[in-house]
């Protein structure tokens, strides 16, 4: 598990801000379906409204004819319950026109009332028909004047309805076209407030991400040397050696200290003792393989995690390490040139060790080891595998070249 890490105020600051440009989309998504809901719920009220509105002339029409046909039929067959017929069917008409006047004003009004004026002239002669008590006896050029009368008043009651109903439909299809536009609108700004708040959003969250890898990167190294901290090496151990647990697989562990690093502090300094530990995690970096993992383990000590390395590839690594340091040369502030060497320990998972703990326990004693023969050496933890003679530095067994 990785381990946590500790907030900076400039962090906390993004992670509000995230936090906040998340509760404005939530926000943004719930008043924008509240709005595109009442916006879609008016255009559904307005196609109520226009089909209502549409089926009030057409009503009066159609009503208008079938009243007339009453007359006709009462001329045609004599039957007398046509008047009464008629007087319902004039009624229903009186009220629709009473519908249709409410909902309307100007122009409309005036050919509603030119409409009125002619059915009413058409009521007056077709009571007059109606109130005939033998309508087959009476002349058919009498009969026919007043039906024409009658369908001259209807016809031209129903042309200005025809009117009104035509200005009905322009209206009323302007104004689907508007609160068509207004959703369209909506729907744009919705989307586009909607996209400009995920972006937002997106920024602020790659924003955190990268500052929170990049301050895990940072808080995972030592501010002098730029190597692994001690708390990242125990957590890449711990991951290496679940990797390499399986058979066949192994990991090699170096850990090295500076010999007499007490006395170049206390000659030169502790400043100089810094750049004596930047030279040499240098010199150890650029010796390394690409996916070894360099560290600090303390003070003076420096430990190397060799994934997949066996104890005599290991030994190839540390060889080179002891002799890149061992060429190094590092000024000091009197102008004198100071050599430095370094006492080296190997141990092997699984050779020498089953648990972290004692594997850098065993590198520790292989370290240990060097240094009681003399310091300057590179010793393995097995006391059998020594690579440099303790007295007099030269090789007692077969250090593996590059």
């Amino acid at each position: 598990m990785p381990l946590p890490v500790p907030r900076t105020s400039h962090q906390r600051q993004q992670l509000a801000f995230l936090f906040f440009a998340v509760v404005v989309l939530c926000a943004l998504v719930f008043f924008a379906a509240r709005a595109l809901n009442d916006g879609f719920g008016n255009s559904e009220a307005v196609t109520h409204q226009a089909r209502t509105q549409l089926e009030t002339p057409l009503r009066l029409q159609k009503l208008m004819q079938m009243s007339i046909m009453r007359v006709h039929h009462f001329h045609i067959r004599g039957h007398h319950d046509e008047a009464a017929h008629f007087e319902r069917e004039r009624q229903a008409v009186d009220s629709l026109f009473a519908e249709a006047f409410s909902a309307r004003n100007g122009p409309d009004v005036r050919d509603l009332e030119m409409a009125r004026g002619h059915w009413n002239e058409a009521v007056e002669n077709a009571r007059k028909v109606l109130a005939l008590v033998a309508p087959t006896s009476v002349p058919l050029d009498r009969i026919h004047a007043d039906i024409q009368q009658i369908d001259m008043a209807v016809m031209m009651a129903s042309d200005a309805i025809g009117r009104v109903h035509e200005r009905d439909r322009g209206q009323i299809s302007r104004r689907a076209e508007e609160a068509a536009h207004h959703n369209r609108s909506l729907v744009r700004m919705v989307l586009g407030a909607f996209t400009l708040t995920l972006l937002a959003v997106s920024a602020a969250g790659i924003t955190v991400y990268r500052s929170q890898v990049v301050f895990r990167e940072l808080s995972a190294r030592d501010g002098l040397t730029g190597l692994l901290n001690r708390r990242e090496f125990h957590r890449q151990l711990q991951r290496q050696l679940a990797q390499n647990s399986r058979p066949g697989h192994a990991c090699s562990l170096i850990l090295l200290d500076i010999d007499h690093f007490k006395s170049v502090n206390d000659t030169y300094g502790h400043q100089f003792g810094d750049t004596v530990l930047q030279l040499i995690s240098q010199c150890i970096t650029r010796e390394v393989r690409g996916g070894d993992l360099v560290a600090r383990f303390g003070g003076e000590e420096i430990v190397v995690i060799l994934p997949g390395a066996t104890s005599n590839e290991a030994g190839v690594i540390a060889g080179r390490i002891h002799r890149a340091i061992a060429s190094a040369a590092c000024t000091a502030p009197d102008g004198s040139c100071v050599r430095l060497t370094v006492s080296i320990g190997i141990a092997s998972f699984p050779e020498d060790a089953h648990t972290e703990d004692s594997l850098i326990r065993a590198a520790d004693q292989a370290m240990y080891d060097a240094k009681s023969r003399g310091r300057n050496q590179v010793r393995r933890h097995a006391e059998w595998a020594t690579f440099l003679h303790p007295s007099s530095g030269a090789l007692s067994g077969p250090l593996p070249e590059t």
